[in-house]
């Protein structure tokens, strides 16, 4: 007799049932198009910003904060969009980076749009919190993950997010590999953008969140995204199931 083990959860998750019960009931109940102004329609979009306050009230932050993102079709026009409204020269990262960002990040440098430089990092993969502090200065954008899969080191999120604050920098973070088994209070933590996925907590693989700061949000009402509104739904049932399953622990 064979077993099958899956070890690479630092990749994705497999579904949750819980997920998987809630996507085939949501097909089957919300189907039309969000935009129409027909009963389903408005059934469809009445459901799309209830996931959307459920979520911030996981999260702390403003419901009108929250966007649906797919990171597999969003990601080189995101860095775009943000980089030309922003008129970001600078994007400062880390080499430990998950590979499509580096891969995009560098793109964007050879093709003049930004300057891309790599922070100083010591043998756990930590970035340089001195070198920050000289780099970070408005017009700069900076982008490090909360928790890094390939060094196992996690980024002292509200002190990085002060440096930035204070410099007038932009701090985008990835916290895909961090939401749903750490504590996050938005209203606390003063980061620009952030990033939640559902695969690291047994949801659909390219569902997740983006988070924007009130500060840029009429930037990003024309990239709003209601045909991805599933991704909504599915983070928030798998937020609050984490949130749960946390409280639990800590109990026990």
């Amino acid at each position: 007799m064979f077993m099958n083990v899956y070890l690479d959860n630092a990749s994705a998750t497999p579904p949750n049932q819980t997920v998987l019960l809630s996507i085939n009931r949501l097909f089957g109940d919300y189907f039309a198009a969000p935009h129409s102004i027909h009963f389903s329609g408005r059934k469809r979009k009445n459901r799309i910003e209830i996931s959307r306050k459920k979520t911030a009230k996981v999260l702390n932050s403003s419901p009108f904060e929250l966007f649906s993102y797919n990171k597999s079709d969003l990601l080189a026009y995101l860095f775009r969009f943000i980089i030309k409204q922003l008129q970001i020269k600078t994007l400062v990262c880390s080499i430990w980076e998950d590979w499509d960002y580096i891969q995009l990040f560098e793109k964007l440098a050879a093709e003049g749009e930004i300057e891309l430089l790599y922070l100083t990092t010591d043998s756990n993969g930590n970035p340089s919190i001195d070198e920050l502090k000289v780099l970070l200065q408005p017009k700069v954008l900076l982008f490090l993950s909360h928790a890094n899969s390939y060094t196992s080191s996690m980024l002292p999120l509200k002190k990085v997010a002060k440096l930035c604050n204070k410099a007038e920098a932009v701090f985008f973070c990835d916290m895909s590999l961090s939401n749903g088994y750490f504590a996050v209070n938005m209203e606390h933590i003063p980061v620009d953008f952030a990033i939640f996925s559902g695969k690291s907590i047994h949801a659909m693989q390219h569902s997740g969140l983006l988070y924007v700061k009130s500060d840029y949000h009429a930037l990003f009402q024309d990239i709003t995204r209601d045909d991805d509104w599933l991704s909504d739904y599915i983070m928030a049932d798998n937020l609050h199931i984490m949130v749960e399953e946390l409280k639990q622990n800590y109990n026990d």
